[in-house]
C-alpha cells in the first residue's frame, strides 16, 4: 500500500467517537500511562477516552453512545483529504495500507509437536516458554534475528491471528 500502518491507526484515532486504551495496566508508570491519553487527546480531543484491563469496558459506554455526527464527520481534515483524493475513495485497505487476511479452516486438527515448532521457528517468545519445551535457557540474538527476517519474508511487519485453533 501507499500508506503505512501507523497512518491508518492514527487515522482512525483522529475518527473515532470512543478509544477504548487496553492493557493499560501493563504500563507501570502513573505518569507514562497519562502521557499516553494525553497524546491520544491530543489526536482527537472529542473523543471519549476509555482505559481498561484486559478489556474490561462497560458495553454501556462504547455501544450507542450518540456521539457520532456526520455533520462533524464531513467536516474532520481527514475526511476532507479524501474526498479530494479520488483514489482514496475507491481503495480499499488492502489497498491503500496493504493489510491483508485469509480464513483458514480445516477439518483435521493440527499436531501439537509440529505446530509448536513452526510457531517457534518463527516467532519470538518468551525464555520461559522455549525452556519447557526444550530446555533452552536462552536464544541468542543470532536466532531472534533469523527468525523476525523469517516473518517478515513470508507475512510481513506484523501479523496478528485470533480465533481458536484444534489441536489434537
Amino acid at each position: 500500500g501507499d500508506k503505512s500502518i501507523s497512518q491508518l491507526l492514527v487515522e482512525q484515532v483522529e475518527f473515532a467517537n470512543v478509544i477504548i486504551l487496553n492493557k493499560i495496566d501493563l504500563i507501570p508508570s502513573s505518569i507514562v500511562r497519562e502521557e499516553v491519553k494525553a497524546l491520544i487527546h491530543r489526536l482527537n480531543p472529542k473523543a471519549k477516552i476509555i482505559t481498561s484491563a484486559f478489556c474490561k469496558v462497560d458495553w454501556r459506554s462504547i455501544l450507542n453512545t450518540q456521539l457520532f455526527n456526520m455533520e462533524e464527520a464531513e467536516e474532520s481534515p481527514g475526511w476532507l483529504c479524501s474526498l479530494k483524493d479520488e483514489n482514496t475513495m475507491t481503495a480499499s485497505e488492502a489497498d491503500e495500507y496493504g493489510v491483508q487476511s485469509f480464513v483458514y479452516r480445516a477439518r483435521k486438527p493440527f499436531d501439537p509437536e509440529r505446530i509448536a515448532d513452526w510457531v517457534q521457528s518463527i516467532f519470538i517468545l518468551s525464555e520461559e516458554w522455549n525452556k519447557k519445551r526444550h530446555g533452552i535457557a536462552k536464544d541468542t540474538a543470532e536466532d531472534n534475528t533469523k527468525r523476525l527476517q523469517t516473518m517478515h519474508q513470508n507475512f510481513g511487519q506484523i501479523l496478528r491471528s485470533k480465533g481458536f485453533c484444534w489441536i489434537a
